[in-house]
């Protein structure tokens, strides 16, 4: 799996892209000295974005051997969290819900360590690929979430989504050379099939500027790639 970037692009990296333009949203709202909860917070990506905020990060750091954890406040499962009750004003859980065995206890413990009428920002993955395996859970429509998040006690509840066909078929066709048999071997059929695959790689690329483009006029729709949620506590 690719690490994350606060760097990367639309172009290249459109799920991360649309991410990181959630949570630097989220953060411009937050007021100077408000304590936040970064809870899956894995490298802390988001450590900058949260300047002049008391910014806690907190991760089981089980999830991907090559990444560095040693920046975390705190090492935990999101069941069990080392803080007393009302400890913050926000908790940020971006890409961390997929990951959980246990989802409804851990966003009961997040409800528990946010103070009544505090903020939650999440955001999930709907139509991806498997990813930080075997500990690669769920994935949640936005009823799923809804019914999660209140059987926990938030209110206030906006999800909103990035996506649709278009963006998706864009998504996929990124990552079509990975699934090729590049290389070119001793036999001559390996030899005859390199044309071939070079045409598949230039097509792929002229179909994904294409989807790129009709991507921005269609709705949503049934087809998500990402799914984004804004609640409160419920005091």
């Amino acid at each position: 799996m690719k690490k994350p970037s606060l760097d990367a692009s639309e172009r290249d990296d459109p799920v991360r892209f649309a991410v990181n333009a959630f949570v630097r949203k989220v953060a411009s709202g937050i007021p100077e000295g408000a304590r936040v909860l970064d809870a899956g917070a894995g490298e802390c990506l988001y450590r900058p974005l949260f300047d002049r905020r008391r910014y806690v990060a907190v991760d089981r750091a089980v999830g991907d051997a090559g990444w560095d954890y040693g920046r975390l406040d705190a090492t935990a499962d999101l069941t069990r969290l080392p803080f007393p009750d009302a400890s913050f004003d926000w908790v940020l859980c971006t890409e961390t819900l997929e990951h959980l065995s246990r989802p409804q206890e851990s966003l009961d413990e997040l409800r528990r360590v946010v103070k009544p009428g505090g903020g939650l920002a999440l955001s999930v993955p709907f139509l991806q690929g498997l990813h930080q395996e075997p500990h690669d859970y769920f994935r949640y429509t936005p009823h799923g979430l809804r019914a999660l998040l209140l059987e926990a006690g938030f209110g206030e509840i906006v999800v909103e989504s990035t996506g649709g066909y278009f963006a998706l078929l864009r998504y996929q066709l990124g990552d079509l050379p990975a699934h090729l048999p590049l290389g070119v071997s001793g036999s001559p059929r390996s030899w005859l099939s390199w044309p071939l695959r070079a045409w598949i790689r230039a097509a792929a690329a002229v179909l994904r500027a294409a989807a790129g483009v009709l991507s921005r006029r269609e709705p949503v729709g049934t087809r998500p790639l990402q799914l984004f949620v804004r609640a409160r506590r419920i005091p």
